[in-house]
Order: C-alpha cells, then sequence, then structure tokens
C-alpha cells in the first residue's frame, strides 16, 4: 500500500478478533468464559455462557457472485496531494 494511503474500521462488521487480541483471548476457556460472563460481553445471555460456546455468535458475509468480498467494515482511504 502506498505512503498515502491506510485502513480504516468503520462501523458495524470490523471484526472482534481485529478490535481485540485476536485468538490470544480465548486460548485460556476458563478464562474467557469468566470474562464474557462479568462483562456482559453476550448481552442477556452472557450469565449461561461456558467454556467452548460460540463467541462472538454473529458472522456476516459479502459476496461479489460466489466470491467473498473484501472484509466487511474496512475501506482503504487514498490521500490525494493538494495542488496549490
Amino acid at each position: 500500500m502506498p505512503e498515502t494511503s491506510f485502513m480504516l474500521q468503520l462501523g458495524w462488521g470490523t471484526g472482534w478478533h481485529s478490535k481485540t487480541f485476536d485468538d490470544r483471548l480465548s486460548e485460556d476457556a476458563p478464562l474467557f468464559a469468566e470474562i464474557v460472563r462479568t462483562h456482559g460481553l453476550k448481552g442477556n445471555k452472557s450469565r449461561t455462557f461456558t467454556e467452548g460456546d460460540l463467541f462472538p455468535a454473529t458472522r456476516k458475509l459479502v459476496l461479489e457472485g460466489e466470491q467473498s468480498a473484501a472484509p466487511l467494515g474496512w475501506v482503504r482511504v487514498d490521500v490525494a496531494e493538494v495542488q496549490r
């Protein structure tokens, strides 16, 4: 990517893994389950969250024909030079 470009996360779908510690958080399953319950990360279902439950539970995918498209929630910003 050129020096005048950068990636930016926008809105829903930017991803749990890209905004947290990726899979490192869930490596210790008992601790991760406790974190989900303590901090209410599953909303109303947090109290019953146990080791091995799916987290996060939602997945969205944008398709172009039958191929997956760019990751949802990310855009590339290209900054143009200003001519004076």
